[in-house]
């Protein structure tokens, strides 16, 4: 297995339009966290993230925060590389027919490797989830929140693998895998008294995600069937567009540096298109 087909079986060049995802997620969830708590627990202020005490926090404990990012992306980039690896090995028939090259039909992977390095990238991201999760504020009685959300982003991806070529409905399944994204990191800052501004920050974001990602699958699956309603490469722009709606979230929350990161992971996104291809 060289490296390269490695990283194309991983597609691993679309992998900072999940950064941008997390992060979404993660301010959606803290910043509603912090309004909640200032009225029903009488903190000072509405939120501690602003543009400001972002940046000062972040030039302060810049080792804290590569720490934390670390933890938090990890994981859902496993959930992501799994299921890209899972796709090709399920689709391996067709591909050697409609795509022979790609990793797995090309003999540069083998079938086997891939089916249990899937599995193992699923099974260590939904693990990844729990530890971050631990380490969250989480006044919920129940705990596990998180990592519930991640074992049904899981299943998703699974069944999405397993009804895409059968069922033009699988889009949503698609979709909803972005989604559960934010809703899983949001989630590990849920308590009791936040429900009322919790849904009201991370529903926008995960439901454009939802929309989003369901509109580039279905432009998707018409080029597959008639080669001319869009080309691949309006797909990859559409693709490296995304971290742009994460961003433009992050700007109406108020945190416009936040929002830089994602600007970033849109342009990363459209550089490593051009050295390894994404779908």
């Amino acid at each position: 297995m060289n490296l390269r087909a490695l990283l194309e079986l991983c597609r691993i060049s679309n992998l900072p339009t999940v950064w941008s995802n997390c992060v979404v997620g993660y301010f959606a969830g803290t910043i509603a966290f912090d309004h909640a708590m200032s009225e029903t627990m009488g903190w000072p202020h509405k939120t501690s993230f602003t543009p400001q005490s972002l940046i000062e926090s972040v030039a302060e404990m810049p080792l804290d925060w590569a720490r934390h990012l670390f933890f938090l992306l990890a994981p859902f980039s496993l959930l992501y590389i799994g299921g890209m690896i899972l796709n090709d090995y399920v689709d391996r028939m067709t591909d050697a027919e409609e795509r022979p090259h790609r990793p797995i039909p090309s003999g540069q992977v083998k079938p086997s490797n891939a089916k249990w390095l899937a599995i193992s990238c699923l099974a260590i991201g939904v693990l990844g989830v729990w530890w971050f999760e631990r380490g969250t504020i989480n006044l919920d009685p129940q705990p596990w929140r998180a990592t519930t959300f991640a074992s049904l982003l899981v299943v998703s991806i699974v069944m999405y693998n397993l009804t895409h070529q059968k069922s033009a409905r699988s889009v949503l399944l698609m979709g909803a895998c972005r989604a559960l994204i934010v809703l899983s990191i949001a989630s590990a800052f849920q308590s009791p008294v936040l429900r009322g501004w919790w849904f009201l920050f991370v529903a926008g974001p995960a439901l454009s995600l939802l929309i989003y990602t369901v509109l580039i699958s279905i432009i998707a699956r018409r080029e597959m069937e008639t080669k001319r309603f869009a080309g691949p490469k309006t797909i990859m722009n559409m693709i490296a567009a995304m971290p742009l709606l994460d961003a433009v979230w992050l700007v109406v929350m108020g945190l416009w540096p936040a929002s830089l990161f994602c600007v970033g992971c849109s342009v990363m996104t459209k550089l490593a298109h051009r050295k390894v291809a994404g779908s």
